[in-house]
């Protein structure tokens, strides 16, 4: 019965990014890292899991920031952010030199439970903006950004 799978994770789908992307605009801009899954049952939950190698560079300034948003587009009717979903996940940092050129490297772990509430298929994108930097780099240079969504069954 249903009640006897409630808990258990369905499938699992992975997804790795092989090429550096580089991002310029001060506008949220869809990154390849993204996958989609269909879930099993509407009452199903997505575990979305992201490791992202991020890059900001700043040519000459004392900030190096950027932005990041999970969107989700449910049967193709469009990505809008899911999360967060008021807020945007800052990455970069501001110092205390005047122009200088900055470049900083990191580690972005983007976790999160969704409840689509569909059996159509669902595709989330992170989405990444550049916001006082020259650039943000969504990189592969050492390791890839990886998604894993999981199902896990109601």
């Amino acid at each position: 019965s249903a009640a006897d799978n409630a808990g258990k994770l369905g499938q699992i789908i992975t997804q790795a990014q092989t090429a550096s992307q580089c991002i310029t605009s001060n506008s949220f801009t869809a990154t390849t890292t993204g996958t989609s899954i269909t879930p099993s049952a509407t009452s199903s939950k997505i575990l979305v899991q992201i490791n992202m190698q991020v890059q900001l560079y700043s040519s000459s300034a004392t900030l190096a920031r950027g932005n990041l948003r999970i969107y989700r587009d449910i049967g193709g009717a469009g990505y809008s952010a899911v999360y967060p979903l008021t807020d945007v996940i800052n990455v970069g940092g501001t110092y205390n030199s005047s122009a200088i050129e900055i470049s900083t490297y990191q580690r972005v772990p983007l976790i999160f439970l969704d409840s689509p509430n569909t059996t159509s298929a669902v595709n989330y994108k992170v989405y990444g903006r550049q916001n006082n930097a020259s650039s943000m780099t969504i990189s592969n240079s050492n390791g890839d950004s990886t998604m894993i969504l999981t199902e896990i069954l109601a």
